[in-house]
């Protein structure tokens, strides 16, 4: 697949899924810098370790091609390798459908903050430790 970029560059979509481009990604910045085509609010605490993802939207162009899937086991690589839990609340807001948000996350270790799960810490209703 190729992927037509913001800045008007046209990259192939399997050089973006490259392992040498994980190795080079050492910060959220680098993630957003990665992934300039698609919406993401994504910020780090470094006092608390946490990595809140608020908001990612793919261009309806852009779905089917696994960009979704991809970004988030770099944004899981880049926790792991930070050692920061990653903590979100699915939301149809931005045109998702609830339930199928979370069975997404499920794939990634996201587990819902309740219940025996429950962590204090955070008000999100799904959290990611790293592993």
């Amino acid at each position: 697949y190729f992927i037509p970029m913001k800045n008007g560059d046209i990259i192939n979509f399997n050089e973006l899924l490259n392992e040498s481009t994980l190795n080079q990604l050492n910060s959220i910045n680098d993630l957003k810098s990665k992934y300039n085509n698609i919406t993401i609010d994504l910020y780090q605490n470094d006092k608390t370790k946490t990595i809140t993802l608020s908001r990612i939207i793919v261009p309806k162009e852009l779905r089917d091609n696994n960009i979704g899937t991809s970004f988030m086991n770099d944004l899981t690589s880049l926790a792991d390798k930070l050692n920061y839990k990653i903590i979100l609340t699915p939301s149809k807001d931005f045109g998702g459908n609830v339930n199928r948000l979370k069975t997404f996350y499920n794939r990634f270790g996201f587990i819902e903050n309740k219940g025996k799960n429950k962590d204090f810490t955070h008000n999100e209703l799904f959290y990611r430790l790293p592993t």
